[in-house]
């Protein structure tokens, strides 16, 4: 479950986090003081600079960018948005919401402001109120395939598999190829004790994403409970080899499964 909160978290800022040209990123750094003296002086040009500096990996100066923008107008709803998605790459989990608030309160309509404040919301583990911010992004935007997954990765941790199976199944309808979508569905069915069917979601989520290791685990965990067992070596040895710090969680499940099925 934190894993996939982390990930969560990181994917906050994917669209406005990648390495610009260097050029212009040397040439808006330059602008911005010659001698001391500030030669930037609106908050849309603070902002225009943090984006850069965020899209080549600089967030602390971004971060100073964007507090400059707010501080030239404090209505300004964009810069709030990129400082709370700083923040909670930064694990600033508060503040960031702090700033989802704001940017809310600006603009009440803004479907990812919602969706990004239920993602540090559920980082806090504050299940209720990141479910309602969720909800309202999927009423803000019905083709939202991120809020459904998310939605239903608090309701699945919630334990209320159906609803969580609902939500997966939308995410999919939406974007096909949500691997993350189909690993968790197959996790809820499993959990509500519906195996059989459920290994066509990781061949699936394999044939899409080839180096998805998550998958390959949880497929072999099928097959291991199916009794399946050199089917799930051979997966278990997939995902160890894509992924060796799974080792360790995917032995406790293994060892789960197998005194599971000693008991039956």
């Amino acid at each position: 479950m934190h894993t996939r909160v982390r990930n969560l978290i990181r994917r906050l800022a994917t669209r406005e986090i990648a390495r610009p040209q260097l050029g212009i990123l040397i040439f808006l750094t330059s602008v911005a003081t010659v001698n001391g003296q500030g030669l930037l002086h609106s908050a849309e040009e603070y902002y225009e600079l943090g984006i850069w500096r965020a899209k080549a990996g600089n967030l602390g100066a971004a971060r100073d960018d964007f507090d400059k923008a707010i501080r030239l107008d404090s209505q300004f709803a964009p810069a709030y948005f990129q400082r709370a998605n700083i923040r909670a790459i930064e694990g600033k989990h508060v503040e960031a919401i702090h700033d989802y608030d704001r940017v809310i309160a600006l603009k009440p309509f803004q479907d990812t402001a919602y969706y990004n404040r239920g993602v540090v919301r559920l980082a806090l583990w504050q299940l209720e109120v990141a479910e309602a911010d969720f909800t309202r992004a999927i009423e803000l935007n019905p083709r939202y395939a991120a809020a459904f997954y998310s939605r239903g990765v608090v309701r699945q941790t919630k334990g209320q598999l159906e609803a969580a199976i609902s939500d997966f199944d939308q995410a999919l309808d939406i974007s096909p190829r949500y691997v993350e979508a189909l690993n968790n569905r197959w996790v809820a069915r499993r959990d509500g004790g519906e195996v059989d069917g459920a290994i066509s979601d990781f061949d699936m989520a394999i044939r899409i994403d080839p180096q998805y290791a998550e998958a390959y685990a949880n497929r072999g965990l099928a097959f291991l409970i199916q009794h399946k067992d050199s089917k799930a070596k051979r997966d278990f040895q997939r995902a160890f080899s894509l992924k060796r710090n799974l080792r360790r969680e995917l032995h406790e499940r293994i060892r789960e499964v197998r005194t599971s099925r000693e008991k039956a």
